[in-house]
Order: C-alpha cells, then structure tokens, then sequence
C-alpha cells in the first residue's frame, strides 16, 4: 500500500472515520504516516483548545452586507461592455 493521503490523514485526524484494514496495518508499520498523523492530530487538538470567542467565524457563516453586493452589482455593471444583457439567460 502507497503512503495514507493527506486528505485521508486529516479525516483521521479529526476522528471522522477510524483506519481499517490495510490502511491501520500501514499505520502499524510506516513511521512517516504515524508521524503525519501525529502532526495532524496535534493541530486538532491546538485549533479545538481555542476558546469559541477568539476562533474566527466560519467565511460562510454571516451573509455579506447587502451594500456590498451592490457595490460589487455596479462595479460589474460598469465594466460590463455597453451591449451586454443586464439578465442571466
């Protein structure tokens, strides 16, 4: 078996799913993905620790203010070239 993806080494991290298999024997057996892991889970673990109030809000959590997307409307309303339709299709 290649090394554990990253992707997967987060995911286990995380604690979303357990290794299994192949994947927990090559844990067993391969110091760089244990050390990876180990990596990973210590930045859970500093990022969980964080008290709620300092840790920033998720990018998608609040809605931009409204005079934002109108700003953003005539700013693309302006560069738009002169026959270009006002509507999606």
């Amino acid at each position: 078996m290649s090394h554990v993806d990253s992707g997967r080494i987060t995911e286990l991290a995380l604690a979303a799913a357990p290794a299994v298999g192949t994947e927990a024997a090559h844990l067993a057996h391969c110091a760089r993905c244990r050390a990876d892991l180990a990596a990973a889970r210590r930045v859970v673990r500093a990022a969980r620790a964080v008290p709620q109030p300092d840790r920033a809000p998720h990018p998608h959590s609040r809605r931009p203010p409204a005079r934002l997307w109108r700003a953003i409307e005539a700013a693309a309303r302006a560069a738009a070239p002169p026959d270009a339709p006002t509507e999606p299709d």
